[in-house]
Formats: structure tokens, C-alpha cells, sequence
């Protein structure tokens, strides 16, 4: 049997995997699946603990020898395996299987069976775990002995030193947001060790003792102890964004963990922190955000949302409009036009419909405040001072672009509906549409408009082919607008497009229009059975899975069931087919389940 320092130390991971937990049975064969839910739902699997939160080891006894077994999930992503059976052929042996499927034995409704040989040891008292041993043992020294060892293993080891001096520094020193960074950049630098990069293994590391420190600032706020909360998750948000941490995979990951911090910080806005509580948060915010401390554009706009969340004075108010307006001075040309807009949202906020109006104005030179005002005026038919609004010259400083030029052409054309007749709009329209494609939607309506009935067809025809030249989602937007599903039949068929290639334009059709909605499912199953009728490979499999899927989430789980059931009636022998249609099943069956 391993060693208890194998079974507890940190673990080490012979295999580093990142496989979604919502779609494994795609990442692990069959054959595996099949003989872990056996292993599992026989109950061979012993001593299933949660030592951390994602992490998850077993242990199971097999020809007469007994293995641990350990998986890391973190974000929904199995991200670290390790099994001592040592089986070199699979990704994830059949051990690693059995307790992938306990993890998620709520959502799939699996019962675990009581093995036979185990009757008769019932009656027997059940045998203490390996922490219930140690926690005994620890019981027996004495607190004079105790104190003495960790004084001597302090001294002679300076992690166990840090790890000490943390669980205790409410004891040991003053509290404070500089404190808990300095402790997670710790954590981080021996993560990371001399390499430029961190390693997956390293990161999982990482997060682990990133997220179990969260927890304890989230229990510190439940028992009213506001300012220990906020040192750490400040402490966590100021360590984990610092630019020399980040690289490749870790951003990502430490971006994570980062809104994790400020999501921490944001439940001190329920809370009724006194006075001096409430001056430092709400100080630590604004200083935070002015700084520029935090290496992204969200991070900083997240303090001044969670300051004006707290806030509880007009002074209050105030004080953030003055910070903001003080950081505009400090932007880059390339972030200005995000950042006047997200100003504008505030101003309105904290001032009101009339400041926000002003401020308005006043950017008019940002393109995206502009659209802005263009749409307020054009929701009034104010044509004239759309005009005005759309002539307003772009600041000098702000990048021009081919996308605002068309934009540009757009609202012009759009203000022009609001003076012109029926045959100057239509004419303009047409002339239009060939020019600027992007909007082809919004020429193809306004012509749809102001042609008469009886021209439609034709016209609609001519609309049809020019969409077809553009690009087949524009063909697919103007086919669906117009109910011509069989003209979009056709047309897919003859360029040789396989259905799950379209599956994702059904976002396209707008929310009520279920006529359209159900049409589409209809011309996606006739799709995918049209497929496997002609074709028999694995593109065409997966891409037959890609299109239940839309058929799921469009159509409900008992639609995409259905489908599956008969696909299996219908090619029987086509097993890699068959293999993955099960393995769909089980992941829309536990969508269903949990949904319910």
C-alpha cells in the first residue's frame, strides 16, 4: 500500500489532463466509461474523500493489491489525474472513471450497490480512516510536547514557518491588505519556483490555496468580522494582478481568481459595516481604481462599480465623479472610447437623466457616445438634430476606422428615412445594400418596406441572390426573415454544406418568433439525418452531436432525446455512431435532471 506521505503530501500528478466535466464521456472511451460505472456502482471505491474543494481521492483494492486513485476539477475542467494502477494505454483509467462518475452521481442519478463480501462484516465496528488515526495520535501528545516540536520545525523549516505564522496572524500581527498580498505572492513565487512559465500542476496549486483563503475571508464577513474579509480578498486581488505572475494559461486562470476577490469584497455592500469600515473599503476602492493597480480595464472599472454600491452620501457621490473625471485626464487614446462610455453609465447613475444629457454633449467626438445620442434622437423622429449629432467631427485623437465609416453611412441612412418618400427610400436602399453589406438585414427591411405586395416576390428573389453572393450567414438571416426554408435547403445542399456548419445561426432569429424557432429544429433534423444517410465518418458523427446539441438547446432535452433514440433505431450498425449517441444521452439525460 502507498505511503501516507504519497496519500496526503502534495500530490504529485502523472498525468496532466483538461477535459471538460460536462462533456467527458467525449474524452474517455467507451470501454472505460462502461467498466468505471461497473467499478463505481459495485462500490469499490473506498475511503472517497474531498481533502480540498475540486479535489477528490479514493481508494479501491484489485487482485489482492491496494491503490489510490485522485482527480483535480477546478471551473468545471478535470484538470489533474493520478491513479497507481499505472494504466499507460488510456487518459484516464477505469479507477479515475469510477470516481469521475461519483462526482457526478447527483446529477446522473446513480446508486451505489453494497457489495456482497461486506455483509457479513457489518455488524464489525467500521475501521478508522488515516485522519481519524492521525487526529487521535495528535490527541495523545502532550501541549508541552507540541509546542516544543513546532517551535523546533519552525526553525528548521521556513514554509511551515509561513503557513503557521498565516492560519495565526490575526495573533501574531496587525491585519492589514498588505499582509495577505505579501503571503499570496509567497504562494504564488514557490508555485512558481525559477521557471518563466507556470506549469498546469503548479497552477492548480495555486488555486487551491487561492480559493480556500477566499473562503475564509467569505466566513470571516458571515461572523461579522468585516475588515478580516476585506483584508484578504484586497490582499488576494492586489498579490494575483500583478504583471510579473502572469503568462500563457496562468492569465486566465488568475483573472479568475481575481473576480473571485472582488465578488468577496462585493458582499460587504449587504452588510452594515460601521463608520470606520465603511471609510476604509470605500477609500480602498477609489485609491485602488486612481492607481491604476490592477492590470486590466475591468478589474479597475470593478472598484468604481463596487464604490458606487457602497456608497451612502451625496458626498459619496461626489467623490467618485471627481476620481473618474481625474482618471480621464490619464487614459490612452485606444482606451477612451470604452471609458467615456462607461463614465456616461455612472454619471447617469449618480447624477441623473440631465448630467448624463450634458455629458453627452460634450463627447460627441467619441463615435460610441454619438450612436448613443443618434439613437435617443432617431427614437424621437428629430431628424434635424440626428443631422446635427452625425456631422459633430470625430476628436482628433480618436482612431477612424472602416467600421465607423459604414456605421456612419447607416445612420445617414436611417435619418434619411425620416425625410425622404416611399420610392426615394427604396431607390436609396438598393443602391446601398451592394455597397455596404454589413447591414444587409436593415436595407433588405426598409426596402421590404416600401415596396408594394405584389413586387415583393420578385424583388425578395433579387434579395435572395445577392445575399447568397455575400455569405451564406447573410443567406441564412434573409431565408429565415422570409420563411424560404426550402429555398435554404436546396441552396446548402448544392454548395456541399454539412448541417452542423449552420447549427449556430439559429441565434439569429429573434427570441419571439417561435414559428421560426421550430422550422429551424425541423431543418436541422432533416439536416443531420440527410448527413448520415450520404456519409459514414467520424466529421460527420461529430458533427451530427453539434447539431443536437442546438436541437437541445432550442428545443428542450426531451426533443434531443427522442432524436438520439431514433438515430440509434435507424443505424444500428454503425458503432463509434452508437458510442457516441450514448454517451450524448447520458449528458442530456444530467442536463434534464438538473434543469428539473
Amino acid at each position: 500500500m502507498p505511503s501516507l506521505d504519497l496519500l496526503f503530501s502534495d500530490f504529485y500528478y502523472s498525468i496532466i489532463v483538461n477535459i471538460p466535466v460536462e462533456s467527458f464521456e467525449h474524452h474517455i472511451k467507451a470501454s472505460v466509461l462502461q467498466s468505471g460505472l461497473t467499478f463505481y456502482t459495485k462500490g469499490n471505491l473506498d475511503l472517497i474523500e474531498e481533502p480540498s474543494v475540486g479535489t477528490y481521492r479514493a481508494s479501491f483494492r484489485e487482485n489482492g493489491e491496494e491503490h489510490e486513485v485522485e482527480l483535480v476539477i477546478h471551473q468545471n475542467q478535470i484538470q489533474g489525474f493520478h491513479c497507481t494502477c499505472r494504466d499507460a494505454k488510456n487518459p484516464i483509467c477505469k479507477h479515475g472513471a469510477a470516481l469521475l462518475f461519483h462526482t457526478q452521481a447527483d446529477l446522473l442519478g446513480l446508486e451505489v450497490k453494497a457489495p456482497k463480501r461486506r455483509k457479513a462484516a457489518a455488524k464489525k465496528a467500521k475501521p478508522k480512516t488515516a485522519k481519524e488515526k492521525f487526529a487521535a495520535f495528535v490527541e495523545s501528545i502532550s501541549e508541552e510536547e507540541l509546542r516544543a516540536f513546532v517551535i523546533a520545525q519552525a526553525e528548521k523549516d521556513k514554509d511551515f514557518k509561513s503557513l503557521l505564522s498565516f492560519h495565526f496572524i490575526h495573533l501574531a500581527e496587525k491585519e492589514s491588505t498588505t499582509v495577505y498580498k505579501s503571503y499570496v505572492s509567497s504562494i504564488i513565487k514557490k508555485a512558481k519556483g525559477g521557471a518563466r512559465y507556470f506549469s498546469q500542476a503548479k497552477i492548480n496549486v495555486v488555486i487551491v490555496e487561492v480559493e480556500e483563503l477566499l473562503e475564509r475571508a467569505e466566513s470571516a464577513i458571515e461572523d461579522e468580522n468585516y475588515l478580516r474579509g476585506f483584508y484578504i480578498a484586497s490582499g488576494v486581488l492586489e498579490a494575483i494582478t500583478l504583471k510579473s505572475y502572469l503568462g500563457g494559461y496562468a492569465a486566465s486562470v488568475f483573472f479568475d481568481l481575481a473576480e473571485l476577490a472582488c465578488d468577496v469584497i462585493d458582499l460587504l455592500t449587504d452588510e452594515d459595516l460601521d463608520q470606520k469600515e465603511h471609510k476604509k473599503v470605500f477609500s480602498y476602492l477609489l485609491k485602488t481604481f486612481n492607481k491604476r493597480s490592477l492590470e486590466s480595464t475591468r478589474l479597475q472599472q470593478s472598484m468604481i462599480q463596487l464604490a458606487i454600491a457602497m456608497r451612502r452620501t451625496e458626498e459619496d457621490g461626489r467623490l467618485i465623479i471627481r476620481h473618474l473625471r481625474d482618471f480621464e485626464q490619464k487614459v490612452d487614446v485606444f482606451s477612451r472610447l470604452s471609458y467615456e462610455v462607461f463614465m456616461l453609465e455612472v454619471i447617469n447613475e449618480i447624477e441623473g437623466v440631465e448630467a448624463r444629457e450634458k455629458f453627452i454633449n460634450t463627447h460627441l467626438g467619441n463615435p460610441e457616445i454619438k450612436e448613443i445620442a443618434l439613437t435617443a434622437a432617431l427614437a424621437k423622429k428629430d431628424a434635424k438634430s440626428a443631422r446635427r449629432i452625425l456631422l459633430h467631427p470625430s476628436d482628433d485623437n480618436m482612431v477612424f476606422s472602416l467600421h465607423e465609416m459604414t456605421n456612419w453611412k447607416i445612420w445617414e441612412f436611417r435619418i434619411f428615412t425620416l425625410e425622404a418618400g416611399p420610392q426615394e427610400i427604396l431607390k436609396e436602399a438598393m443602391k446601398s445594400i451592394k455597397k455596404y453589406p454589413n447591414h444587409f438585414m436593415e436595407y433588405a427591411a426598409a426596402i421590404k418596406m416600401h415596396t408594394p405586395p405584389k413586387a415583393w416576390k420578385k424583388k425578395a428573389d433579387e434579395l435572395m441572390n445577392l445575399a447568397q453572393n455575400i455569405s451564406v450567414g447573410m443567406f441564412f438571416e434573409f431565408s429565415a426573415s422570409e420563411k424560404r426554408w426550402g429555398e435554404l435547403w436546396d441552396k446548402l445542399q448544392t454548395w456541399g454544406i454539412m448541417t452542423g456548419q449552420i447549427a449556430g445561426l439559429g441565434d439569429k432569429l429573434k427570441e419571439e418568433d417561435t414559428e421560426g424557432k421550430e422550422e429551424f429544429l425541423k431543418f436541422l433534423e432533416k439536416g443531420l439525418k440527410h448527413d448520415l444517410a450520404h456519409f459514414n465518418n467520424q466529421e460527420v458523427y461529430q458533427s451530427v452531436i453539434n447539431v443536437i446539441r442546438s436541437i437541445q438547446d432550442m428545443g428542450g432535452s426531451s426533443r434531443a432525446l427522442q432524436l438520439i433514440q431514433e438515430l440509434r433505431q435507424d443505424y444500428p450498425r454503425r458503432n463509434k455512431l452508437e458510442s457516441l449517441l450514448d454517451q450524448l444521452k447520458l449528458v442530456v439525460e444530467a442536463t434534464d435532471s438538473m434543469e428539473g
